[in-house]
């Protein structure tokens, strides 16, 4: 059972710019409780000293989560826009192989 393979080289620009939305998004997530634990100190002092560290530690994972998904989803936007560009080029230099050989 064999298929044929369709490439739409609009359809992976697209995906490339959805990649492109979700880095950014990835970014703004990783900075929305940028502080919280300095602002838990400041509000509730050395008592909840320890609320402080652990929010702290799960803070920076938090960050270095969103950090590697930023990167991994900028990575897969820029092989989807290479991937189009490379279709493209040799879309048009086959295209242009059969043209001479038909001598159109």
């Amino acid at each position: 059972m064999t298929s044929k393979l369709s490439v739409e080289t609009s359809e992976l620009g697209q995906l490339s710019t959805k990649q492109t939305d979700a880095a950014a998004v990835f970014s703004a997530a990783g900075n929305t409780t940028s502080y919280v634990e300095v602002k838990v100190l400041a509000t509730h002092g050395p008592l909840c000293l320890s609320t402080q560290s652990a929010l702290s530690a799960a803070n920076n994972a938090r960050k270095a989560a969103c950090e590697q998904m930023q990167n991994k989803s900028r990575h897969l936007a820029e092989n989807l826009t290479h991937g189009a560009a490379q279709y493209d080029q040799t879309d048009a230099q086959e295209g242009s192989h059969l043209s001479k050989q038909i001598q159109v």
